[in-house]
């Protein structure tokens, strides 16, 4: 997947799954995680929901909302 807005727009980022299902538990309930905190202060813009998925930038991990994906053409 390719990331198309926020501050993460134009980078390569592999998707692993929904974050929920990884953390067991929303984005906004995730005090001290580090991938949390880097989403809530870079992507304001982003609706406030839970349709967020966690992957790799790289080795780094990130939150990114789906609508901020699109699929990387083969």
């Amino acid at each position: 997947m390719r990331v198309v807005g926020g501050r993460l727009a134009g980078q390569d980022f592999r998707v692993e799954d929904w974050w929920d299902r990884i953390a067991g538990r929303s984005w906004m309930d995730c005090d001290g995680n580090p991938a949390c905190l880097a989403y809530a202060m870079g992507e304001l813009e982003a609706p406030i929901d839970n349709e967020i998925v966690y992957g790799k930038i790289g080795s780094s991990g990130h939150l990114v909302h789906v609508t901020f994906l699109e699929a990387a053409m083969a």
